[in-house]
């Protein structure tokens, strides 16, 4: 990384005009207890063998001494030669980054070294799950390949700006990435916060494209979903989306106990969030049926409860849709309400079609319906 030093034997590790530290043993994976420290005058510092080392912006010197069961105790050492302990835990520090001031841990695991990130004050920022290759998180992101094979875009703060899921990815220039995904070429282009899969984008009707790009730049959208507006939504994923827009707009995050998921087929926390708001219910007795296909009067009749949780209060007249025997009896209160707020609207037939499945895009579109009421 960005402050390790190798000389033509690889004897000094890390220096500065503090301090010079040296490998004194060397092993094959990390040093063990091998890394002796001498001040600028070529003094040793203590009489112990530090297992790492890495220098700070405030030019001490932070290292790491082995003990056992894979624990290290961490010290600071100041340009007088003082020591003050820090901290104890399992991890070893690697190095760290110079901009922000966080720290690079790696974790061995059957041999297999893994990177995460600590923040300066020792908080565990990222576990350690990404394949470590001398990552330096220029700009502060990089593209990282997590245990699982799979390939994302994270940010040195903690934030997932490209969800792991794709099989490479690779800048094709400062604000366009190339993404395989099950064998096809996909086009990820940098917008305000995140990044737009143009290439799935290209193939949504035109009017969706705008209420798309915005949700997308809010955070409502995860990047499985972007290969999918086409697709009908399951009930699962429009729970994320509504609970997305209401925590964003009340600025209220809906806290869960494992109570509030009384559900057997599903751990997901955004249906656990809707179940505690009593916006929905199973359908049947523990069984939510995440990935069954939601249709219009149960988009609506969910929506419908989300609206009366936050306070929107629908005009007096009613709209007469063509098939209005066609809604369930359970769902005619809410089509109503929702089509008079405009966040579902009939086609130019005047008809709800409620039996119809809601696809991802129309389903985007509504949220954002609601997410722009006054």
């Amino acid at each position: 990384l960005s402050n390790e030093i190798e000389s033509n034997n690889n004897i000094i590790y890390v220096e500065n005009d503090n301090f010079k530290v040296y490998i004194h043993q060397e092993y094959d994976d990390i040093p063990i207890n091998s890394l002796e420290i001498f001040d600028k005058n070529n003094n040793k510092i203590g009489n112990k063998c530090w297992s790492s080392a890495t220098i700070l912006n405030n030019g001490n010197l932070l290292v790491g001494e082995y003990e056992k069961d894979g624990e290290y105790s961490y010290y600071e050492i100041d340009k007088n030669s003082n020591e003050t302990f820090l901290i104890k835990f399992n991890y070893y520090i690697k190095n760290m980054h110079q901009e922000t001031g966080n720290f690079f841990i790696i974790d061995l695991d059957d041999n297999n070294k893994y990177l995460g990130i600590l923040d300066k004050d020792f908080k565990l920022i990222y576990e350690p799950i990404f394949e470590y290759n001398n990552q330096d998180f220029k700009n502060n992101l990089e593209i990282l390949k997590v245990k699982q094979g799979k390939y994302g875009l994270f940010s040195i703060y903690g934030k997932t700006i490209i969800d792991p899921i794709f099989d490479e990815l690779s800048y094709d220039d400062e604000k366009t990435i190339n993404a395989i995904f099950e064998g096809n070429l996909y086009i990820l282009e940098k917008g305000k916060s995140s990044y737009v899969n143009k290439t799935s984008l290209s193939n949504v009707n035109n009017w969706a494209k705008k209420s798309i790009e915005r949700a997308i730049d809010l955070g409502f959208i995860s990047d499985s979903l972007q290969f999918k507006f086409n697709s009908n939504i399951t009930r699962e994923e429009f729970c994320e989306l509504l609970i997305k827009v209401y925590e964003n707009k009340t600025g209220f995050k809906v806290k869960i106990n494992e109570e509030d998921n009384p559900f057997m087929d599903t751990k997901n926390e955004n249906v656990s969030k809707a179940y505690s708001l009593k916006i929905i219910s199973g359908k049947y007795k523990n069984e939510f049926e995440p990935e069954s296909f939601i249709t219009r009067e149960e988009a609506a009749f969910i929506l419908s409860n989300l609206v009366d949780i936050m306070g929107y209060i629908n005009n007096e007249f009613s709209i007469l849709f063509e098939d209005r025997d066609q809604i369930s009896d359970w769902a005619k209160v809410s089509t109503q309400k929702v089509s008079m707020l405009g966040l579902m609207i009939g086609d130019n037939n005047k008809s709800f079609n409620p039996k119809d499945n809601y696809t991802v895009y129309q389903a985007i579109s509504t949220i954002m319906r609601l997410y722009d009421l006054k």
